[in-house]
């Protein structure tokens, strides 16, 4: 506007010079320039009033930059400071002698590519964001945020930046820290060898260490998903203590020790959508569970052994009963005949040793009446157990003594719902004794198996088959194995098999032997049906 005016200005400074009175091309000009003088006079009034609010807008904005928290300034198109405000001074520690300088000085320790970022927005006139690093005149560096906008004339034209500074060192160091410690839990969780994770209500994983990641794969491709599923099954059960639970993954069985605890999602994943999250840790206890299944295993082993004592003192009593009963009825006879025979012949003399023989047995026969009342009975036998159980005790206590003998043991599996009407004790007694008789029948052979698994399964009974690699049993000697004091063996009682037959024949089983595939002998156990 005031360049306009000046060119009118001159133009009327020429025109005056050629001004004469009463001439009308001098009164046209004389108007024109009483026109221009009242718009000269109303611009002027105009321009007064506009530089006032320019003014007052002015003094606002300055008394706006000297109380804003943020450190301000305002460069020209070359960068050089001209404006700043007294946040700049508190943050920088440097006052009017920055103006004329540019900031570059100020961020010499900033990365090249974030100045090099802030340039090129400059240049296209857009806005520029971003962290910079501030070395003050205090020499402690500091992490400001950076914002640089443009200013622009009425052409459009870029006359001036405003850069606004906010020390964010503070907060970027929370923010470190916090991503340290983030970092630290993550190696921390994924050092330990439990299984954690964070469950949603509708059965998403949120959160999982590296221990839970590889059981997941242990699973199959579906892992993730059927854990999930299992975890919540088990949760709605409720949680007021931890619980062993079982579980199949690569490698076989296994045994985990479940404990969670429900917790406010915000706590762990604050952007979850859920109100609660169980954090569920698993501990593997397989070795553990494994240790004590091999002490109820072994301590059913002591008590099959107490029966097979028990047995094994009737069989022995029962045993010296009849033994002692053929000869003494063999006695008997004689000793009717010696009396018919002194009658013959009339042999009195005969009578008094005849007599005495008489009461020599009469006695005898009394002593093992007694003796058969007080000679040691097995309790009756009552009860039920498992196949599968009866298995996994044979591999367990006969692991260590085929490792020792160089044994192959080969132990079959059963399901869990086949089950006999015969103790525990006294099943895993007759299984005993036949493995045992295996292992003895293996040890100076050159194929040393020795295997048990389940053979046919019928309507109202199951075959537990034992079969071993040794020479197998003679064909004089089939009918009589099961025979107490029968051994073929120096140094055995041959109570073994018998005890087997004998508890199978009161149970309601039996016992029988073949010739095994694999060169051997083959006994077929057959147990009543629970």
């Amino acid at each position: 506007m005031l360049e306009h005016w000046m060119n009118e200005l001159t133009g009327l400074n020429v025109a005056l010079k050629g001004w004469k009175p009463n001439d009308p091309a001098s009164e046209r000009m004389k108007a024109s320039v009483a026109e221009f003088i009242e718009r000269l006079d109303d611009g002027v009034g105009r321009l007064a009033v506009e530089m006032e609010a320019r003014q007052a807008q002015e003094a606002q904005l300055e008394i706006a930059l000297c109380h804003i928290e943020d450190a301000v300034s305002v460069t020209n198109r070359a960068g050089e400071i001209r404006l700043i405000n007294p946040a700049f001074e508190r943050l920088t520690g440097y006052g009017a002698e920055m103006i004329g300088r540019p900031h570059e000085p100020l961020w010499r320790h900033t990365h090249a590519g974030v100045l090099a970022g802030m340039r090129q927005a400059m240049d296209e006139g857009a806005v520029w964001r971003g962290e910079a690093s501030l070395r003050p005149k205090s020499g402690a560096e500091l992490i400001v945020d950076i914002t640089v906008g443009p200013i622009v004339n009425l052409y459009g034209e870029i006359t001036h930046y405003v850069f606004t500074q906010r020390d964010v060192t503070a907060r970027v160091n929370a923010e470190k820290r916090a991503r340290a410690q983030s970092v630290f839990l993550e190696k921390l969780l994924n050092l330990t060898p439990n299984v954690i994770l964070a469950l949603g209500p509708d059965g998403k994983i949120w959160l999982d260490n590296l221990a839970a990641k590889t059981l997941f794969a242990d699973m199959g491709p579906d892992g993730r998903a059927r854990l999930a599923a299992m975890l919540l099954r088990e949760l709605e059960k409720g949680m007021a203590r931890p619980r062993v639970i079982s579980m199949d993954r690569r490698g076989g069985h296994v045994w985990y020790s479940l404990h969670a605890e429900r917790i406010p999602a915000n706590y762990l994943i604050p952007d979850s959508g859920a109100k609660s999250l169980d954090l569920v840790t698993m501990t593997d206890v397989t070795e553990l569970e494994r240790k004590s299944q091999e002490i109820i295993i072994r301590q059913k082993a002591i008590a099959s052994l107490q029966r097979e004592r028990e047995y094994a003192r009737e069989e022995m009593a029962n045993g010296l009963v009849y033994r002692m009963i053929q000869p003494l009825n063999v006695a008997r006879a004689i000793q009717a005949r010696l009396v018919a025979l002194a009658g013959e012949c009339g042999a009195n003399g005969m009578g008094d040793s005849i007599q005495l023989l008489g009461e020599q047995l009469r006695a005898l026969d009394a002593d093992l009446k007694e003796f058969r009342k007080v000679s040691p009975r097995a309790a009756p036998a009552s009860g039920a157990c498992r196949a599968g159980e009866i298995l996994r005790s044979l591999e367990v206590l006969y692991a260590e003594r085929a490792g020792a003998e160089r044994v192959k043991l080969d132990i079959g599996a059963a399901p869990d719902t086949l089950a006999a009407r015969v103790p525990e004790d006294v099943a895993l007694m007759i299984a005993a004794l036949v493995m045992d008789n295996a292992f003895d029948a293996v040890s100076e052979a050159e194929h040393r198996v020795a295997a048990a698994h389940i053979g046919e399964t019928r309507e109202t009974e199951w075959e537990f088959i034992v079969e071993d690699g040794g020479p197998g049993v003679a064909e004089a000697d089939v009918y009589r194995i099961f025979e107490p004091f029968h051994t073929t063996k120096p140094g055995r009682q041959g109570l073994s098999l018998a005890l087997v037959a004998q508890m199978l024949n009161k149970i309601g089983g039996r016992i029988e032997t073949g010739r095994s595939e694999l060169g051997g002998a083959k006994f077929i156990i057959t147990f009543p049906m629970e």
